[in-house]
Formats: C-alpha cells, sequence, structure tokens
C-alpha cells in the first residue's frame, strides 16, 4: 500500500506518466489487471487509452508492462451509486423501458423518486416507522453529507422499496409499485457489486437478475 501526493494541481500528463510506469514495474511480483477509480480521473484514463463516451466505450486496453495481457478499467461502485442516488432525487421522474415493464410485469413504467420524500412525511410521525433509517437529511444532503454512503444507502434500500410497494398497493398507486421495485433492484446491484463474500458475489450461480 502506497499513496503519492500531488500539488493542488492535478497534472494529468505527469499522473498517466507515472501509472505508465508504474505498470510497467515488477512491482513486487503483482499481478495488476485493473485500476479501479471514479470518474474524476477521466482525464488521466484517456491518456491511458481508455474511452468513456456512449458511442465510444473503452474499458480494456493493451497492459503497459505486457501488452499481451489487458489492463481493464473499473468505475469506483461506491462513487457511482452516490452519483446515481443524487441524479435520481434530483429527476422529476424517469420511465423504463417497455421490455423491462412486461418481462417483471410491472404496473406502470414510471419511477418517481420524490414518493420516497412523500414515504418520509408519512411515517414521519409514526412510532412505527416502515423504512426506519430514512430521514428527511438523507433527502436534502449538504454537499459534504452527500460524500457519506449512508447517506445513500438509508434511500436506497430494501426497506424503502419494501414500504413503496405496500403502501402504493394499498393507495392503489401504480407508479409508487414500480418505484419500490426499481429502489430494491438497485440496492441489490450495489450489494452484488460490493459483495466481499462468496455467498451474494455475482456468479453463474447467483445471477443478478
Amino acid at each position: 500500500m502506497a499513496y503519492h501526493f500531488c500539488g493542488s494541481k492535478n497534472n494529468t500528463n505527469g499522473a498517466a506518466k507515472f501509472l505508465e510506469e508504474l505498470l510497467r514495474s515488477d512491482f513486487v511480483g503483482l499481478n495488476v489487471i485493473g485500476i479501479v477509480c471514479y470518474m474524476g480521473n477521466g482525464g488521466i484514463l484517456k491518456q491511458l487509452g481508455f474511452r468513456f463516451e456512449s458511442e465510444n466505450m473503452v474499458y480494456k486496453v493493451p497492459h503497459p508492462g505486457n501488452p499481451a495481457k489487458t489492463l481493464y478499467f473499473i468505475p469506483d461502485t461506491v462513487h457511482v451509486f452516490k452519483s446515481l442516488k443524487e441524479m435520481l432525487m434530483k429527476s422529476i421522474q424517469i420511465c423504463l423501458p417497455d421490455d423491462t415493464v412486461a418481462r417483471y410485469n410491472l404496473p406502470s413504467k414510471v419511477v418517481r423518486m420524490d414518493q420516497v420524500k412523500w414515504l418520509d412525511k408519512e411515517q414521519s410521525d409514526s412510532v412505527l416507522k416502515f423504512a426506519l433509517k430514512l430521514k428527511d437529511s438523507d433527502l436534502n444532503a449538504t454537499h459534504f453529507q452527500k460524500m457519506k454512503v449512508t447517506r445513500s444507502t438509508n434511500v436506497i434500500s430494501s426497506q424503502v422499496g419494501g414500504a413503496l410497494i405496500h403502501r402504493g398497493e394499498k393507495h392503489d398507486d401504480p407508479s409508487m409499485i414500480t418505484t419500490g421495485w426499481f429502489i430494491k433492484q438497485f440496492r441489490r446491484w450495489f450489494s452484488i457489486v460490493t459483495s466481499r463474500h462468496q455467498g451474494t458475489a455475482l456468479s453463474y450461480h447467483n445471477g443478478f437478475l
């Protein structure tokens, strides 16, 4: 384990060159197969040959230390999770593809994250809550609070998803049921990609959907 300190301004070319030299070295015998980082390092990754445009996605390149091997780019899944949660909370609604709606027999194609705010208000005066960890501060997090993973896991949780499905069925609200299903699927994805146990890891025997 090591840290590389840099100045207040990020030198993209210098950082990319440093990574290339590191990957070309023996690195105490370790076999480096991937780089994990959040998308703020896009400039450095492009210098290494990765691309992230929707029509030009390059997530693997020849290994700088051994062209016969492959070097992969792996997004920081925790950062992706937090960013997606914030994006969803700012969106008025999103619509699921028709094939997904048909495959899972969903009552609506609309996902509305403002219904999570409705759930928080509905249970605010109740002693017994559907989603115990859900708080207003999770839904309206400040800039620095957004960096905390718990601000996202409290919102994107199986409890919140299940509560919305239950309340949607009671109030005959199809979009609330679909929103609850979507949140549960989103949380299941996060559990799988951050899994450190064989029992919950993505495999041929334990598919995602």
